[in-house]
């Protein structure tokens, strides 16, 4: 079964104290976590090509109700995945093709939210 979840948000940990008069670098008790910025985009597909199946990965950068869709060359849908209310992060959507023949398809995501509405396509190549 195909399901969105979503990876722990990427941060960044600063944990040092420089000592003085040796220069040298000392772990300490204090730290620091910084949250770095999503943006809509695909980050790409693991593996591509691929056979029988590949992971999408994707970032959202707010609040927003996701649709995945595949299509074939013709332009037939494939696939069609809803999730509703994703928080902004990065999230992998795994698609199994076993069942499709080999060839190009495109991946459509398409998400709806506060901040508007964005439509993203990646091209994906399945080799049987």
């Amino acid at each position: 079964m195909n399901r969105l979840y979503p990876l722990s948000s990427y941060t960044k940990e600063v944990n040092y104290l420089i000592t003085s008069g040796t220069n040298m670098m000392k772990p300490s008790t204090a730290t620091t976590t910084e949250t770095l910025p999503f943006e809509y985009k695909i980050i790409g597909s693991y593996p591509n090509p691929f056979n029988p199946e590949t992971t999408i990965r994707y970032s959202l950068g707010g609040e927003s109700d996701v649709d995945v869709e595949i299509f074939d060359i013709n332009g037939t849908r494939v696939l069609n995945g809803k999730e509703t209310g994703k928080q902004a992060g990065i999230y992998n959507y795994k698609w199994n093709a076993s069942t499709n023949a080999s060839g190009v398809y495109f991946v459509r995501i398409t998400a709806k939210g506060k901040n508007g509405l964005y439509t993203l396509t990646s091209k994906l190549m399945l080799v049987k």
